[in-house]
């Protein structure tokens, strides 16, 4: 017994030592500084910039890392070309990571085609294909600035695809990005059963934040699969999770064809869909952005979100325009437009549209009345069962379909601010009881985290 006790310490002791050498091993940062040695990386190290990194127009093909830390330098003038992976679904700067953080992606052109062999999680972002939490050892994606960049995919594969600004596909938390002055074009192939997912930021966020980001002065263009979300800071937040705060899209033009086979599509100025009730979004705000859909047989099309389950609070659409038509104009077909959202099943309060425009479809063959009719364009939300509270319009256009100038259904709106008169909305603050700390009114009320 003793024998086989201290058999077993000595044991334990060297598989202590072989996970702390596994363990340092892990942790270590090669350091880079120069083309030579960006072109020397290997898959499954962490790196970390000791300069800049000019590429000079030199080519660059995806590879994987474990971490990358910019250290506040920046990576430019890079033509991104090719595909990684064993099924050819990833592309972008790198191919993958664990996180990447403090860096700065400028005049970086990523174009990639995904082949009809290719199969699983089809991803591309401009800094990395896909995104992946690794517990602790992830650095997450933080402080990115990608400016003057461009990002060209398109798909022959029958597979979802997610597609991002800087992440296509992530369960990483997102803090204190940016992407600016950059041009994202997607075109994919007609399926029957198959999801595309394309964010200015994130394509879809697997369970985590995105918070204290940005998407301005850019512009995102979909030609889309059979299911399409569409989103300036994110296509879609999924899975039971994940909050966006603090974020911004401002000056974009986003839009979206699906009139060759898309059957549903949403679309939003911050977000295309926030899939679940437990996500909360606060303080986040559209201005001057662009939105166009042309669908095949509906849409969900909101000036901030295009469809919400969650719980949104202090959040404005300022001075958009949104423009949504349809290709197949039938009395079975869907059509949701809104100033804030296209469709809201969640909880809404303390949010304002202003100085928006709103067209939505015209009737097909014949004209509906009711409730239940099925083309809504709203100042507001084109259509919802969820609550609307403590929230305001004004100065807004809204026509096409059966047109409201807040939301269709009464049952659901408590206490808002409905077309109210000059000297009402100079008063807009304390009649919604907004938050003096992200709220200000000179020359007309303004989200300050906008203003910033």
């Amino acid at each position: 017994m003793k024998k086989f006790l201290a058999a077993l310490a000595v044991a334990v002791v060297l598989w202590g030592c072989i996970a702390g050498i596994s363990a340092c091993s892990y942790e270590k940062y090669h350091k880079i500084s120069s083309v030579q040695e960006m072109y020397g990386i290997e898959g499954g190290k962490n790196y970390e910039l000791t300069c800049d990194i000019d590429f000079a127009g030199q080519l660059w093909s995806p590879l994987p890392v474990r971490n990358f830390k910019g250290n506040g330098h920046k990576i430019c003038n890079a033509n991104v070309n090719g595909l990684y992976g064993d099924y050819d679904n990833k592309a972008g700067f790198f191919a993958e990571a664990y996180g990447i953080s403090n860096v700065v992606f400028e005049n970086i052109s990523v174009t990639a085609t995904f082949p009809t062999s290719a199969e699983g999680i089809i991803c591309g972002g401009i800094v990395c294909g896909y995104g992946e939490h690794y517990g602790s050892n992830s650095l997450n994606l933080e402080n990115i600035i990608v400016k003057n960049c461009s990002i060209v995919i398109s798909s022959l594969a029958k597979y979802n695809m997610y597609i991002g600004g800087i992440c296509g596909y992530s369960s990483l938390e997102t803090t204190d990005c940016k992407v600016e002055n950059c041009t994202i074009t997607v075109v994919a192939a007609k399926s029957s059963n198959s999801w595309l997912h394309v964010g200015g930021l994130i394509g879809n966020s697997y369970n985590k934040n995105i918070s204290d980001c940005k998407f301005i002065n850019s512009t995102l263009n979909c030609t889309g699969l059979s299911y399409v979300n569409v989103g300036g800071i994110v296509g879609e937040m999924r899975n039971g999770g994940g909050n966006i705060l603090n974020c911004t899209a401002a000056d974009n033009e986003i839009s979206l064809d699906t009139t060759d086979g898309a059957y549903s599509c949403r679309l939003g100025s911050i977000a295309g869909n926030v899939d679940s009730d437990r996500s909360e979004i606060e303080n986040i705000g559209a201005k001057g952005n662009t939105l166009t859909v042309q669908a095949r047989q509906s849409y969900t099309v909101g000036g901030v979100i295009g469809r919400c389950l969650g719980t949104v609070k202090n959040s404005l659409g300022d001075g958009n325009s949104i423009t949504a038509s349809l290709a197949v104009n039938d009395d079975k077909s869907a059509a949701y437009v809104g100033g804030f959202a296209g469709s809201n099943y969640g909880s809404v309060s303390r949010c304002v549209v202003q100085n928006c425009t709103v067209k939505g479809t015209q009737f097909g063959t014949s004209y509906q009345t009711s409730i239940g009719a099925n083309k809504f364009t709203s100042g507001f939300a084109g259509y919802s069962t969820g609550s609307l509270a403590y929230c305001g319009i004004n100065n807004n256009s809204v026509s096409g379909g059966l047109d409201y100038s807040f939301t269709p259904r009464q049952d659901c709106i408590f206490n808002c601010l409905l077309d109210a008169n000059e000297s009402e909305w100079e008063k807009v603050i304390n009649n919604l009881n907004l938050d003096l700390n992200l709220w200000s009114y000179e020359n007309g009320l303004k989200l300050n985290i906008l203003e910033s």
